[in-house]
């Protein structure tokens, strides 16, 4: 991982969704993304999160209630952002979502491998599919 400058955020050598580093999106990796965008603050979908760190939780990102200070889980490191968040702002809207979803229905043929291959200098770092 390298620190990307003067931007603060870093480059993944794997997309952060793929929390099992296998270069491909499967069933859980993509409900977790859906549940970090499902995060809400009354009936408002906010997406909102935060990092938590190492071994917190399978990406190491959590839900965060935006409308108290410092949120219910006391983090607000903004330093590391999820990949899905393209636009970085701190939560997983739906144009990410439905990108991260089609990351997850890339096929092989007639089987859905979820394939993508690392490209930093797209949005989400990612490209369906393995790399040509």
């Amino acid at each position: 991982m390298m620190l990307a400058d003067p931007d603060p955020w870093y480059f993944y050598d794997m997309h952060r969704g793929d929390t099992d580093r296998d270069q491909q999106i499967s069933l859980s990796e993509l409900l977790r993304v859906i549940e970090l965008y499902n995060n809400r603050e009354g009936t408002q979908r906010t997406g909102a999160y935060r990092f938590r760190g190492e071994g917190v939780t399978s990406d190491q990102f959590g839900t965060v209630d935006t409308s108290s200070p410092g949120g219910i889980w006391q983090f607000q490191d903004l330093s590391r952002w999820h990949s899905a968040d393209s636009d970085r702002d701190g939560s997983i809207g739906l144009p990410e979502l439905l990108r991260f979803i089609e990351l997850y229905n890339y096929r092989e043929g007639t089987q859905r491998t979820g394939r993508y291959h690392v490209v930093p200098s797209s949005p989400d770092g990612a490209m369906v599919g393995p790399e040509a």
